[in-house]
């Protein structure tokens, strides 16, 4: 069967690899027999535009190259235009594109598109007091957010787990805890917090493996706070949870839960996939089968680890 694909990246991102790895793509799945349109683009209203236009046109999948921030928008595009998305990670961070076991090597990756099987996927819709929009691996409130929001500005060059931990130590010399509020299925719960991540994949910030136990198939998102925790105490968790080694410590508390309002004492920042979206509150609630993606054949979403190799 003919698939007719849309090939979308954006031009400035990552010093032009998202640019080599689209023209690998190009090239594979034209010679593969494919019926592709390329777009290159520098704004989410312009692909989100390109995007609809190929759908009209008759195209009905979506491979996206880029990192999480990329991959999160057009995720929604995806969602919103009920195409199947594809990824080639071409960032920085690349969670959502690692916990789905696509390869990093951009070649590896096409072969990957192009053998491998459809999955549907499950996804959190949040609202905020400005927008509707779906995470599809993990939003967090708090320190998070303000180290997404420190590294738009800071430390570009650097890998993105290694300029992820710097700048969260940075911001944890001035980020200062605060009560943030959570109503989970009804019942209501308050802590003095730094952060609070849900979602359906497991980890953030390029690898820190916040939530080990989630999975796209749940009906339940998994919740982690990190609370009533000392300098010490937030610097040993920071250091463990890149293995998961965080859980069970006396000051994070682990949950699920298929609906959560996050509310707080003053506005707090929310960042999806590692873009910003406002401020608290913000209700997240899990919609099932959301969105289908193209994932290596043996992939399985029930596997209990992170990665299905």
């Amino acid at each position: 069967m003919s698939r007719n694909v849309i090939i979308m990246y954006n031009k400035n991102a990552r010093a032009g690899k998202s640019r080599k790895n689209a023209e690998i793509a190009k090239k594979r799945l034209f010679d593969a027999g494919y019926d592709t349109r390329f777009e290159q683009t520098t704004s989410i209203n312009e692909a989100l535009s390109m995007i609809q236009e190929a759908k009209q046109d008759g195209y009905s999948e979506l491979l996206a190259i880029g990192g999480d921030g990329t991959m999160h928008h057009l995720a929604n595009a995806a969602i919103e235009n009920n195409m199947k998305l594809g990824l080639i990670p071409s960032g920085s961070g690349n969670d959502f594109a690692n916990a789905l076991n696509i390869p990093k090597n951009a070649e590896k990756a096409v072969d990957s598109f192009i053998e491998g099987a459809y999955k549907k996927i499950n996804a959190l819709e949040v609202s905020t007091s400005q927008e509707k929009y779906y995470s599809v691996n993990i939003t967090d409130v708090g320190w998070g957010a303000k180290v997404v929001k420190t590294s738009e500005k800071h430390l570009k060059w650097l890998p993105g787990l290694i300029k992820y931990n710097l700048l969260a130590l940075w911001e944890f010399l001035w980020y200062k805890p605060r009560n943030l509020t959570l109503v989970m299925d009804g019942k209501e719960e308050t802590f003095h917090a730094r952060i609070v991540a849900a979602g359906l994949g497991q980890t953030f910030g390029s690898g820190m493996r916040i939530l080990p136990d989630a999975r796209f198939c749940h009906e339940k998102m998994q919740i982690a706070v990190l609370y009533n925790a000392n300098r010490f105490q937030t610097l040993k968790a920071l250091t463990k949870v890149p293995k998961a080694k965080h859980v069970g410590l006396p000051y994070i508390k682990i949950m699920e839960s298929k609906e959560v309002t996050i509310k707080a004492e003053r506005p707090t920042l929310v960042e999806s996939e590692g873009e910003l979206h406002g401020t608290t509150p913000i209700t997240l609630r899990v919609v099932k089968d959301i969105l289908e993606v193209v994932v290596p054949k043996d992939y399985s979403l029930e596997k209990p680890t992170l990665y299905a190799r």
